[in-house]
C-alpha cells in the first residue's frame, strides 16, 4: 500500500511540474501563476513547506504585477491555507482575511469559500 501511495505522489508531483513548465513555455503569467500555486500548494501539503509556500508567494508577485486582482486572492487564499499546513493559524486568518477583502471586490464566489475557512478557524468574516 505504501509503495501505491509513493506511486501516486510521485505521479502528482509530476503532472504538477508538467503543467507549470507548460505554462512557462507559453510565456503566459497568468497561467504560470495558477500552476505555481497549485504546485506550491500540493508541496506544502506533503511536507515541503519551505520551497511551496514560496512558490505561492512567486505567483502572488506576478498576480500583483499583472494587476489581476482575482489571482492575487487565490495566491493569498493559498498562502493562507499554506499557514495551516505550518502550524500558523493567526496568519493563515490574516491571509484569509485579505483573500476575503479581494475576492469581495471583485464579486468572486471565492469569497464563501474564505468565509468557510476563516470559520472553522474560529474568525469571524
Amino acid at each position: 500500500m505504501l509503495d501505491d501511495n509513493a506511486g501516486a505522489y510521485d505521479a502528482a508531483r509530476r503532472d504538477y511540474e508538467r503543467a507549470l513548465e507548460l505554462a512557462r513555455q507559453l510565456g503566459d503569467p497568468s497561467a504560470e501563476a495558477i500552476e505555481l500555486c497549485n504546485l506550491g500548494l500540493f508541496l506544502c501539503a506533503h511536507d515541503e513547506l519551505s520551497r511551496g509556500y514560496q512558490m505561492i508567494q512567486d505567483a502572488l508577485a506576478i498576480s500583483e504585477r499583472l494587476g489581476d486582482i482575482y489571482a492575487a486572492g487565490k495566491a493569498i487564499e493559498f498562502l493562507g491555507r499554506a499557514d495551516t499546513y505550518r502550524g500558523d493559524i493567526p496568519a493563515a486568518i490574516a491571509h484569509f482575511r485579505e483573500a476575503l477583502r479581494r475576492f469581495e471586490q471583485v464579486q468572486s464566489p471565492d469569497a464563501e469559500i474564505v468565509r468557510a475557512a476563516l470559520r472553522r478557524l474560529g474568525a469571524e468574516s
